[in-house]
């Protein structure tokens, strides 16, 4: 599975505002949920943690059934908040199990929470590298910290993501999921099943099936800057930009007869605008239908042409790892005085 939805993150239940000591319960952190503003996911479903000016290195707290992390090597994270962290970070991210605590020796992981401040939602991607081995295969709790509440803030979670990237199996996880059991006949929801390439065809009749047609790489997109991530106290990571690629898909309606055919195609002419977005390991990628090719006209090749909804997503692959960064603090130099400027 290349990711997984950690849901546990985003429901109000089970989260614990502490003070300092991690005991005390906090006035100074509340914690709700937002079910009116829009989000990203589309659910209308946000976490909410309000951090007050007395909040210094207070605690909201998230206890977890063991959730093993050896399989995936980032979390996402889907916020928007109100105060910006280019001044300087105010929130902090920790994991601990109870192998290996919070803050125990050989448990430094952290990560510090960089948000614009805007109105818009934006991805956090935290990488698993360096997490402890102990507390990576069976993550009990994790923390987020104030360490700066010289002003108050709001911080809103809508999706919490563990992932593997992995560019394709991460594309055709979401188009399943966005096509799958979505619509129905006879009341009978309608599957969508991924054919392997060159592969046999679905046997599940009625379906939708997403058959792979073709990959290529997009030069002309692959021009973003290397963006800082990982921020720690002492320094962060530079991760590469991203490649481009374009995926190519046929989407087709299997059924026994033309009306439950017809039925299904409607269904996917709805659901796939022309120009429109897919959700993607929390990233949005550009999602566009495209003509029939040309050989799904040639007799000789196909007697009777299949009816399917042909589109292309704007996909982006990780090619490089991020490298690690310690900014330099002061240089500190000997001058002789003595010597001329010609030396």
């Amino acid at each position: 599975m290349p990711s997984l939805t950690l849901a546990a993150f985003t429901q109000p239940a089970g989260w614990q505002p502490l003070q300092a000591d991690g005991v005390t319960p906090s006035a100074a952190v509340a914690i709700a949920e937002d079910v009116l503003s829009e989000t990203p996911s589309g659910d209308r479903r946000s976490l909410t943690l309000s951090y007050s000016g007395a909040a210094l290195n207070h605690i909201a707290r998230k206890p977890l059934a063991a959730l093993n992390l050896n399989n995936f090597d980032e979390l996402r994270f889907v916020l928007r908040g109100d105060r910006s962290s280019t001044p300087g970070f105010y929130l902090e991210l920790r994991l601990g199990s109870a192998a290996l605590a919070i803050g125990a020796p050989g448990n430094s992981w952290h990560r510090r929470v960089p948000v614009s401040g805007g109105a818009g939602w934006e991805v956090v991607r935290f990488s698993l590298a360096d997490l402890p081995a102990a507390v990576r295969g069976a993550v009990t709790v994790a923390q987020l910290h104030c360490i700066d509440a010289g002003q108050g803030f709001q911080l809103a979670i809508d999706e919490a993501l563990a992932v593997r990237p992995s560019m394709l199996a991460d594309l055709e996880q979401a188009l399943r999921t966005r096509l799958h059991e979505r619509t129905s006949l006879a009341g009978n929801p309608v599957p969508a099943e991924l054919v392997l390439a060159g592969g046999a065809w679905p046997a599940t009749v009625p379906c939708i099936a997403i058959v792979p047609m073709g990959v290529r790489d997009l030069p002309e997109r692959s021009v973003g800057a290397a963006q800082r991530c990982d921020f720690v106290a002492d320094g962060y990571r530079v991760r590469p930009s991203a490649v481009a690629f374009e995926a190519l898909y046929a989407l087709e309606a299997v059924a026994a007869d033309r009306a439950d055919q017809g039925a299904v195609m409607d269904f996917l002419l709805r659901e796939i605008a022309p120009r429109g977005a897919l959700r993607v390991a929390a990233q949005s990628w550009s999602l566009e239908t495209l003509p029939p090719p040309a050989l799904e006209y040639d007799p000789n090749l196909n007697p009777s042409p299949r009816q399917r909804l042909y589109c292309r997503v704007l996909a982006w692959q990780d090619h490089d790892t991020p490298t690690s960064v310690q900014p330099v603090e002061g240089l500190v130099t000997h001058i002789d005085w003595k010597e001329s400027g010609h030396g």
